[in-house]
């Protein structure tokens, strides 16, 4: 999962100037950008100011960029590499204007087809507490630790991760805005269970 604040272009709201990008090598190759599911947001600047070429970093390639301030997950299909040797990286690239947060990456999990199974959450509920204006869920699992995801779609993607915890109940924050649909997932710290039943609630 991922959080990132980086510059991006006032007049070009789809280019960046400094931006993260993903890369993998086989079979100790060269490196190449591989693309997460959801995609990149953002493209790397071609030009700068008075379409004098553009100096930065890795022009023309996208990347994910501006402001992703909620930890967001991201995922990986690496089946096509089945068999070979695999490396990793997360390149960050910055020209040399402004300079804001940056990238920040945790909690990077591989799942290979290997992996024991983990038993899915069941029977998610919840309620409104009003006395602490916050969402209460509770549900059924025999794992050690949880993930609660959220998606403004009852068919996702849920990829935004809402909180993290080793117990069967969690509270947030009322949200504020459009009504959001949430599942739980069970996690081991190398593999993620199936989500349980999508769940609706209303926000203020």
């Amino acid at each position: 999962m991922t959080q990132i604040t980086s510059e991006i272009s006032a007049a070009f709201t789809d280019s960046a100037y400094d931006g993260g990008m993903i890369e993998i090598a086989v079979n100790s190759g060269a490196w190449t950008r591989i693309t997460p599911t959801p995609g990149y947001n953002k493209t790397f600047r071609w030009r700068a100011g008075g379409t004098n070429p553009y100096t930065g970093p890795v022009a023309g390639s996208p990347c994910l960029a501006g402001s992703i301030t909620t930890w967001t997950s991201y995922n990986l299909d690496l089946s096509a590499y089945e068999g070979s040797n695999v490396q990793l990286r997360f390149r960050f690239g910055s020209d040399a204007g402004s300079n804001q947060e940056g990238w920040y990456v945790d909690d990077v999990v591989g799942v290979g087809y290997t992996n024991p199974t983990i038993e899915a959450p069941t029977d998610l509920t919840v309620y409104y507490e009003s006395s602490t204006d916050e969402l209460v869920f509770n549900w059924t699992g025999t794992a050690g630790s949880y993930q609660l995801l959220s998606a403004t779609d009852v068919a996702g993607p849920f990829n935004v991760i809402e909180g993290t915890t080793s117990n069967t109940t969690i509270s947030i924050p009322l949200p504020v805005g459009d009504e959001l649909y949430y599942v739980v997932v069970a996690v081991n710290g190398v593999a993620i269970s199936n989500p349980s039943m999508p769940i609706r609630s209303n926000a203020k």
